[in-house]
């Protein structure tokens, strides 16, 4: 997924306006780049909007590095491990992404969640996994 939103330009600010961002669609997902292009980024910030339902791809995901994730509306199921997290509007989870993982929309409402994946030494792409269908 990184792929999509990645320039060759090596910055040391990055700024995106809310409608300049870049966006792309796939498997019930509207994902919007929060920032990328920075020199050594070590994290990635996208806004998700999983549609009424929508789940990822890949039955469970690891990767190394670490996750955040915010609901800021509707209401998600987070897989994490054995565990199961259902965060609403507010709620917040920050986990070793090592650990197999996974989510979905269970409701009729649409639901937008802030992702941060956090890389290691400048590499990015840990989104790929998540935001990709079929990667992983």
């Amino acid at each position: 997924m990184t792929e999509f939103f990645h320039t060759n330009i090596q910055r040391s600010v990055v700024y995106v306006k809310h409608d300049q961002r870049t966006r792309s669609q796939q498997s019930g997902m509207d994902i919007e780049s929060l920032g990328i292009g920075l020199h050594n980024q070590q994290i990635e910030p996208f806004l998700v909007t999983l549609q009424p339902y929508a789940q990822t791809e890949n039955p469970l995901i690891t990767h190394s590095g670490q996750e955040f994730v915010y609901c800021v509306e509707g209401q998600i199921e987070y897989q994490v491990g054995g565990e199961v997290f259902t965060l609403t509007g507010g709620d917040s989870l920050l986990f070793e992404a090592t650990q197999a993982h996974r989510f979905c929309n269970r409701s009729a409402q649409p639901a937008v969640i802030l992702m941060i994946f956090q890389t290691h030494e400048g590499k990015t792409g840990f989104s790929q996994s998540h935001l990709n269908p079929g990667a992983g």
